[in-house]
Protein backbone atom coordinates (compact mmCIF):
# COMPACT_ATOMS: atom_id res chain seq x y z
CA UNK A 1 0.00 0.00 0.00
CA UNK A 2 1.01 3.47 -0.77
CA UNK A 3 -0.08 6.19 1.14
CA UNK A 4 0.11 10.23 0.08
CA UNK A 5 -0.68 13.09 2.25
CA UNK A 6 -2.43 16.66 0.74
CA UNK A 7 -2.15 19.29 3.15
CA UNK A 8 -3.73 22.64 2.45
CA UNK A 9 -6.40 24.65 3.90
CA UNK A 10 -10.50 24.40 3.35
CA UNK A 11 -12.19 27.84 4.08
CA UNK A 12 -9.71 28.76 6.07
CA UNK A 13 -9.59 25.32 7.90
CA UNK A 14 -6.33 23.80 7.98
CA UNK A 15 -7.29 20.07 6.49
CA UNK A 16 -4.79 16.97 5.60
CA UNK A 17 -5.79 14.32 2.96
CA UNK A 18 -5.07 10.73 3.35
CA UNK A 19 -4.82 8.86 0.08
CA UNK A 20 -4.37 4.86 0.41
CA UNK A 21 -3.42 3.98 -3.46
CA UNK A 22 -4.45 6.61 -4.80
CA UNK A 23 -8.04 6.77 -3.09
CA UNK A 24 -9.27 9.05 -0.73
CA UNK A 25 -9.78 7.64 2.34
CA UNK A 26 -9.33 10.18 5.67
CA UNK A 27 -9.75 13.61 6.27
CA UNK A 28 -7.91 15.10 9.53
CA UNK A 29 -8.82 18.75 10.83
CA UNK A 30 -5.85 19.09 12.91
CA UNK A 31 -6.54 23.01 14.22
CA UNK A 32 -10.00 22.62 14.99
CA UNK A 33 -10.04 21.93 18.64
CA UNK A 34 -8.21 23.79 20.89
CA UNK A 35 -7.10 21.19 22.74
CA UNK A 36 -5.64 18.52 21.17
CA UNK A 37 -6.21 14.74 22.06
CA UNK A 38 -3.23 13.44 24.24
CA UNK A 39 -2.75 17.09 25.79
CA UNK A 40 -1.52 16.44 29.68
CA UNK A 41 -2.47 19.54 31.95
CA UNK A 42 -2.71 20.20 35.60
CA UNK A 43 -6.41 20.56 35.91
CA UNK A 44 -8.67 21.31 38.76
CA UNK A 45 -11.67 19.78 40.15
CA UNK A 46 -14.86 21.51 40.12
CA UNK A 47 -17.12 19.11 40.95
CA UNK A 48 -17.53 15.48 41.74
CA UNK A 49 -20.96 13.38 40.70
CA UNK A 50 -21.16 10.19 42.84
CA UNK A 51 -24.17 9.24 40.76
CA UNK A 52 -22.19 8.70 37.70
CA UNK A 53 -18.70 8.38 39.21
CA UNK A 54 -17.11 11.30 37.27
CA UNK A 55 -15.25 13.98 38.25
CA UNK A 56 -15.71 17.59 36.00
CA UNK A 57 -12.06 19.28 35.97
CA UNK A 58 -11.01 22.61 34.67
CA UNK A 59 -7.92 22.83 32.66
CA UNK A 60 -7.74 26.65 32.17
CA UNK A 61 -10.15 29.16 30.72
CA UNK A 62 -12.75 27.16 31.64
CA UNK A 63 -12.74 24.70 29.66
CA UNK A 64 -14.12 21.78 31.22
CA UNK A 65 -13.59 17.74 31.02
CA UNK A 66 -15.25 14.87 32.29
CA UNK A 67 -12.75 12.55 34.23
CA UNK A 68 -14.66 8.74 34.84
CA UNK A 69 -13.53 7.44 38.44
CA UNK A 70 -13.64 4.26 39.62
CA UNK A 71 -15.46 3.64 43.35
CA UNK A 72 -12.12 3.38 44.83
CA UNK A 73 -10.98 7.18 44.09
CA UNK A 74 -9.81 9.28 46.95
CA UNK A 75 -9.99 12.93 44.37
CA UNK A 76 -11.70 15.89 46.23
CA UNK A 77 -13.43 19.27 45.22
CA UNK A 78 -10.66 21.74 44.42
CA UNK A 79 -7.78 19.49 44.37
CA UNK A 80 -5.20 20.01 41.30
CA UNK A 81 -4.66 16.77 39.28
CA UNK A 82 -2.18 16.00 36.10
CA UNK A 83 -5.31 14.25 33.86
CA UNK A 84 -4.60 13.89 30.01
CA UNK A 85 -7.40 14.56 27.17
CA UNK A 86 -8.52 11.37 26.10
CA UNK A 87 -11.33 12.60 23.54
CA UNK A 88 -12.34 15.10 22.12
CA UNK A 89 -15.90 17.60 22.99
CA UNK A 90 -18.41 16.10 21.21
CA UNK A 91 -21.92 18.51 20.54
CA UNK A 92 -23.28 18.62 24.46
CA UNK A 93 -20.62 16.66 25.89
CA UNK A 94 -17.45 17.53 27.71
CA UNK A 95 -14.13 16.22 26.26
CA UNK A 96 -12.89 13.10 28.17
CA UNK A 97 -10.23 12.84 30.48
CA UNK A 98 -7.96 10.54 31.94
CA UNK A 99 -5.49 10.15 35.03
CA UNK A 100 -3.87 7.14 32.80
CA UNK A 101 -1.74 8.71 30.97
CA UNK A 102 0.31 7.76 28.06
CA UNK A 103 2.39 8.62 25.27
CA UNK A 104 2.46 6.77 22.00
CA UNK A 105 5.20 6.83 19.65
CA UNK A 106 5.20 5.50 15.85
CA UNK A 107 6.13 1.81 17.30
CA UNK A 108 5.55 1.86 21.12
CA UNK A 109 3.62 3.75 23.30
CA UNK A 110 3.85 3.63 27.50
CA UNK A 111 1.12 3.74 29.73
CA UNK A 112 1.86 4.93 33.62
CA UNK A 113 -1.39 2.57 35.14
CA UNK A 114 -0.80 -0.68 33.21
CA UNK A 115 2.45 -1.44 34.23
CA UNK A 116 4.00 -5.00 32.20
CA UNK A 117 4.78 -5.53 28.25
CA UNK A 118 1.65 -5.75 26.09
CA UNK A 119 1.77 -6.75 22.45
CA UNK A 120 -0.51 -5.14 19.64
CA UNK A 121 -3.12 -8.44 18.60
CA UNK A 122 -2.48 -7.65 15.18
CA UNK A 123 0.63 -9.26 15.75
CA UNK A 124 -0.56 -12.85 15.37
CA UNK A 125 3.19 -14.45 14.52
CA UNK A 126 4.35 -15.90 18.27
CA UNK A 127 7.89 -16.21 17.30
CA UNK A 128 7.83 -11.74 16.33
CA UNK A 129 6.24 -11.49 19.46
CA UNK A 130 8.67 -13.68 21.81
CA UNK A 131 11.47 -11.61 20.22
CA UNK A 132 9.65 -8.06 20.16
CA UNK A 133 8.71 -9.04 23.99
CA UNK A 134 12.50 -10.04 24.76
CA UNK A 135 14.10 -7.17 22.83
CA UNK A 136 12.03 -4.65 25.40
CA UNK A 137 12.91 -6.90 28.55
CA UNK A 138 16.68 -6.92 27.42
CA UNK A 139 16.43 -3.10 27.13
CA UNK A 140 14.71 -2.02 29.84
CA UNK A 141 17.25 -4.43 31.79
CA UNK A 142 20.11 -2.49 29.84
CA UNK A 143 19.26 0.93 30.22
CA UNK A 144 20.17 1.86 33.95
CA UNK A 145 19.03 5.58 33.45
CA UNK A 146 15.42 4.16 33.17
CA UNK A 147 15.24 1.08 34.23
CA UNK A 148 13.42 1.27 37.24
CA UNK A 149 11.19 3.82 35.94
CA UNK A 150 10.08 1.37 33.08
CA UNK A 151 9.94 -1.94 35.00
CA UNK A 152 6.97 0.37 37.05
CA UNK A 153 4.99 1.13 33.76
CA UNK A 154 3.51 -0.29 30.92
CA UNK A 155 5.02 -0.62 27.69
CA UNK A 156 2.68 -1.61 24.54
CA UNK A 157 4.40 -2.70 21.17
CA UNK A 158 2.36 -1.56 18.44
CA UNK A 159 1.75 -3.10 14.93
CA UNK A 160 4.21 -1.20 13.14
CA UNK A 161 7.24 -2.26 15.51
CA UNK A 162 6.81 -6.28 13.84
CA UNK A 163 8.85 -5.16 10.63
CA UNK A 164 10.99 -1.95 12.60
CA UNK A 165 14.73 -2.11 12.96
CA UNK A 166 15.50 -3.00 16.59
CA UNK A 167 18.21 -0.33 16.97
CA UNK A 168 15.28 2.35 16.22
CA UNK A 169 12.40 0.48 18.64
CA UNK A 170 15.26 0.91 21.20
CA UNK A 171 15.85 4.71 20.82
CA UNK A 172 12.34 5.24 20.59
CA UNK A 173 11.37 3.54 23.83
CA UNK A 174 14.57 5.81 25.49
CA UNK A 175 12.87 8.85 23.81
CA UNK A 176 9.26 8.24 24.97
CA UNK A 177 10.44 7.53 28.93
CA UNK A 178 12.39 10.52 29.05
CA UNK A 179 9.79 12.75 28.09
CA UNK A 180 7.85 10.04 30.85
CA UNK A 181 10.03 11.18 33.39
CA UNK A 182 10.35 14.80 32.62
CA UNK A 183 6.59 15.19 32.33
CA UNK A 184 6.42 13.25 36.26
CA UNK A 185 9.09 15.51 37.54
CA UNK A 186 7.99 19.02 36.20
CA UNK A 187 4.30 18.63 37.25
CA UNK A 188 4.09 18.93 41.05
CA UNK A 189 5.90 22.37 41.01
CA UNK A 190 3.68 23.54 38.11
CA UNK A 191 0.81 25.84 38.69
CA UNK A 192 -2.83 24.43 37.93
CA UNK A 193 -3.86 24.75 34.57
CA UNK A 194 -0.16 24.33 32.79
CA UNK A 195 -0.27 22.50 30.43
CA UNK A 196 2.80 19.56 30.30
CA UNK A 197 2.69 17.90 27.29
CA UNK A 198 1.38 18.53 23.87
CA UNK A 199 1.18 15.99 21.08
CA UNK A 200 2.71 17.06 17.85
CA UNK A 201 0.26 17.33 14.98
CA UNK A 202 -1.92 15.14 13.99
CA UNK A 203 -1.05 15.21 10.60
CA UNK A 204 2.80 14.77 11.21
CA UNK A 205 1.76 11.85 13.48
CA UNK A 206 -0.44 10.31 10.93
CA UNK A 207 2.70 10.42 8.43
CA UNK A 208 5.44 9.08 11.22
CA UNK A 209 2.71 6.17 11.53
CA UNK A 210 2.71 5.52 8.19
CA UNK A 211 6.76 5.35 7.23
CA UNK A 212 7.37 2.48 4.87
CA UNK A 213 4.52 3.32 2.79
CA UNK A 214 4.40 7.10 2.53
CA UNK A 215 4.60 8.23 -1.53
CA UNK A 216 4.11 11.56 -1.26
CA UNK A 217 3.36 14.89 1.02
CA UNK A 218 2.66 17.96 -0.59
CA UNK A 219 1.16 21.18 1.05
CA UNK A 220 0.86 24.60 -0.80
CA UNK A 221 1.47 26.18 2.60
CA UNK A 222 5.33 27.43 3.34
CA UNK A 223 4.91 26.76 6.71
CA UNK A 224 3.20 23.31 7.01
CA UNK A 225 6.17 22.64 4.68
CA UNK A 226 9.08 24.07 7.08
CA UNK A 227 7.08 22.14 10.20
CA UNK A 228 7.46 18.63 8.20
CA UNK A 229 10.84 19.07 6.80
CA UNK A 230 11.79 20.18 10.80
CA UNK A 231 10.62 17.65 11.96
CA UNK A 232 11.50 14.76 9.62
CA UNK A 233 14.99 15.90 9.65
CA UNK A 234 17.34 12.94 9.60
CA UNK A 235 14.57 10.47 7.82
CA UNK A 236 15.80 10.77 4.24
CA UNK A 237 12.75 8.47 3.16
CA UNK A 238 10.03 11.31 4.47
CA UNK A 239 12.29 14.60 3.09
CA UNK A 240 12.49 12.91 -0.32
CA UNK A 241 9.12 13.18 -0.90
CA UNK A 242 7.73 16.46 0.95
CA UNK A 243 7.14 18.91 -1.72
CA UNK A 244 5.54 22.51 -1.95
CA UNK A 245 3.11 23.41 -4.21
CA UNK A 246 3.05 26.78 -5.56
CA UNK A 247 1.08 27.03 -8.68
CA UNK A 248 -1.45 29.92 -8.29
CA UNK A 249 -3.17 28.87 -11.71
CA UNK A 250 -4.25 25.54 -10.25
CA UNK A 251 -4.37 25.49 -6.41
CA UNK A 252 -3.83 22.48 -4.81
CA UNK A 253 -7.51 22.13 -3.27
CA UNK A 254 -8.45 22.27 -6.95
CA UNK A 255 -5.95 19.98 -8.25
CA UNK A 256 -7.02 17.09 -5.86
CA UNK A 257 -10.89 18.14 -6.36
CA UNK A 258 -10.73 17.96 -2.54
CA UNK A 259 -13.71 20.51 -2.36
CA UNK A 260 -16.18 18.07 -4.07
CA UNK A 261 -15.04 15.24 -2.16
CA UNK A 262 -16.02 16.99 1.02
CA UNK A 263 -19.55 17.95 -1.01
CA UNK A 264 -19.48 14.02 -1.30
CA UNK A 265 -19.09 13.38 2.20
CA UNK A 266 -22.40 15.05 3.13
CA UNK A 267 -24.12 13.05 1.22
CA UNK A 268 -27.06 10.59 1.84
CA UNK A 269 -26.12 8.61 -0.90
CA UNK A 270 -22.85 6.62 -2.17
CA UNK A 271 -22.96 5.25 -5.24
CA UNK A 272 -21.46 1.58 -6.28
CA UNK A 273 -19.04 1.21 -9.35
CA UNK A 274 -21.22 -1.52 -10.16
CA UNK A 275 -24.52 0.75 -10.26
CA UNK A 276 -25.50 -0.56 -6.56
CA UNK A 277 -25.45 2.21 -3.74
CA UNK A 278 -25.68 2.90 0.18
CA UNK A 279 -27.48 4.94 1.94
CA UNK A 280 -26.02 6.84 4.99
CA UNK A 281 -28.72 7.44 8.47
CA UNK A 282 -27.54 9.14 10.75
CA UNK A 283 -29.72 9.42 14.24
CA UNK A 284 -29.28 10.06 17.91
CA UNK A 285 -28.49 6.67 18.76
CA UNK A 286 -26.89 4.91 15.75
CA UNK A 287 -26.32 5.15 11.84
CA UNK A 288 -27.43 2.91 9.38
CA UNK A 289 -25.90 2.14 6.13
CA UNK A 290 -28.32 0.37 3.71
CA UNK A 291 -27.61 -1.61 0.57
CA UNK A 292 -29.72 -1.23 -2.50
CA UNK A 293 -28.44 -3.67 -5.82
CA UNK A 294 -29.97 -0.57 -7.45
CA UNK A 295 -30.08 -1.39 -11.37
CA UNK A 296 -27.41 -3.98 -10.91
CA UNK A 297 -29.60 -7.34 -11.14
CA UNK A 298 -31.89 -7.01 -14.18
CA UNK A 299 -30.78 -10.41 -16.40
CA UNK A 300 -28.65 -11.53 -14.25
CA UNK A 301 -27.84 -14.79 -11.56
CA UNK A 302 -29.79 -12.96 -8.03
CA UNK A 303 -27.08 -14.78 -5.64
CA UNK A 304 -23.89 -13.84 -7.27
CA UNK A 305 -24.87 -10.08 -7.84
CA UNK A 306 -26.18 -10.26 -4.42
CA UNK A 307 -22.95 -11.40 -3.07
CA UNK A 308 -20.91 -9.18 -5.18
CA UNK A 309 -22.76 -5.83 -4.15
CA UNK A 310 -22.70 -6.80 -0.49
CA UNK A 311 -18.28 -7.40 -0.68
CA UNK A 312 -18.57 -4.28 -2.71
CA UNK A 313 -20.60 -2.37 -0.13
CA UNK A 314 -18.69 -3.58 2.48
CA UNK A 315 -15.42 -2.34 1.14
CA UNK A 316 -17.00 1.52 0.94
CA UNK A 317 -18.78 0.93 3.89
CA UNK A 318 -15.34 0.92 5.69
CA UNK A 319 -13.85 3.88 3.92
CA UNK A 320 -16.85 5.92 4.51
CA UNK A 321 -16.73 5.09 8.93
CA UNK A 322 -12.89 6.64 8.09
CA UNK A 323 -13.66 9.33 5.68
CA UNK A 324 -16.60 10.67 7.28
CA UNK A 325 -15.32 9.69 10.75
CA UNK A 326 -18.28 7.67 11.69
CA UNK A 327 -17.94 6.36 15.21
CA UNK A 328 -20.98 4.59 17.81
CA UNK A 329 -22.72 2.19 16.77
CA UNK A 330 -23.08 1.43 13.26
CA UNK A 331 -25.63 -1.23 11.24
CA UNK A 332 -24.85 -2.17 7.72
CA UNK A 333 -28.42 -3.19 6.73
CA UNK A 334 -26.93 -6.10 4.01
CA UNK A 335 -28.72 -7.99 1.37
CA UNK A 336 -29.88 -11.49 2.71
CA UNK A 337 -28.09 -14.26 0.92
CA UNK A 338 -29.32 -17.79 0.65
CA UNK A 339 -26.11 -19.70 0.73
CA UNK A 340 -24.25 -19.91 4.17
CA UNK A 341 -21.09 -20.03 2.33
CA UNK A 342 -21.57 -16.73 1.22
CA UNK A 343 -22.52 -15.00 5.17
CA UNK A 344 -18.74 -16.45 5.60
CA UNK A 345 -17.48 -14.57 2.83
CA UNK A 346 -18.67 -11.64 4.19
CA UNK A 347 -17.98 -11.58 7.38
CA UNK A 348 -14.54 -12.29 6.73
CA UNK A 349 -14.28 -9.30 3.84
CA UNK A 350 -15.90 -7.23 6.79
CA UNK A 351 -13.17 -8.16 9.43
CA UNK A 352 -10.31 -7.82 7.08
CA UNK A 353 -11.52 -3.78 5.69
CA UNK A 354 -11.86 -3.22 9.62
CA UNK A 355 -8.28 -4.30 10.37
CA UNK A 356 -7.12 -0.87 8.33
CA UNK A 357 -9.08 1.22 10.66
CA UNK A 358 -6.74 3.51 12.99
CA UNK A 359 -9.88 4.12 14.96
CA UNK A 360 -10.61 0.95 17.67
CA UNK A 361 -13.67 -0.24 15.50
CA UNK A 362 -15.11 -4.09 16.23
CA UNK A 363 -17.61 -6.49 14.20
CA UNK A 364 -20.27 -7.60 16.59
CA UNK A 365 -22.06 -9.76 14.46
CA UNK A 366 -24.30 -10.46 11.58
CA UNK A 367 -27.88 -11.61 12.32
CA UNK A 368 -30.20 -13.80 10.54
CA UNK A 369 -31.85 -10.26 9.10
CA UNK A 370 -28.38 -9.25 7.23
CA UNK A 371 -27.83 -6.68 9.55
CA UNK A 372 -23.95 -6.20 10.34
CA UNK A 373 -23.37 -4.78 13.91
CA UNK A 374 -20.25 -2.79 14.09
CA UNK A 375 -19.26 -0.52 16.75
CA UNK A 376 -16.46 2.51 16.38
CA UNK A 377 -14.64 4.42 18.97
CA UNK A 378 -15.26 7.96 19.11
CA UNK A 379 -11.93 10.19 19.24
CA UNK A 380 -12.71 12.99 16.80
CA UNK A 381 -15.23 14.85 15.64
CA UNK A 382 -16.91 13.43 12.94
CA UNK A 383 -16.42 15.96 9.77
CA UNK A 384 -20.15 16.99 9.48
CA UNK A 385 -19.63 18.01 13.10
CA UNK A 386 -16.67 20.17 12.42
CA UNK A 387 -17.40 21.97 9.51
CA UNK A 388 -20.72 22.97 11.07
CA UNK A 389 -19.18 24.02 14.37
CA UNK A 390 -16.99 26.07 12.16
CA UNK A 391 -19.77 27.45 10.44
CA UNK A 392 -21.11 29.00 13.29
CA UNK A 393 -18.00 30.20 14.65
Amino acid sequence: MKTKFVITKYNDILLCAVYEDDKLMEFIFPETDSVPVGSIYIGHIKDIAKNINAAFVDIGGGTIGYLPLDKSHDYHVEQDIMVQVAKEAVKTKDMVLTTDISLAGKYLALSADRPGIGISKKITSDETRDRLKNLIIETIESESEYTDFLKNIGVIVRTNAAEAPEDELKHELMELAATFVDIKTKAPMRKCYSRLYAPVSEYLARIRDSRGTVEKIVTDIPEIYEECKQYFEGSSDILDVISLYDDEVLPLIKLYSIETDIKVAHNRTVWLKSGGYLVIEHTEALTVIDVNTGKNIKGKNKEKVFLETNLEAIAESARQMRLRNISGIIIIDLINLHYQSDNKKMISALKDELKKDRVHVKFIDITPLGLAEITREKIHRSINEILRTYKKD
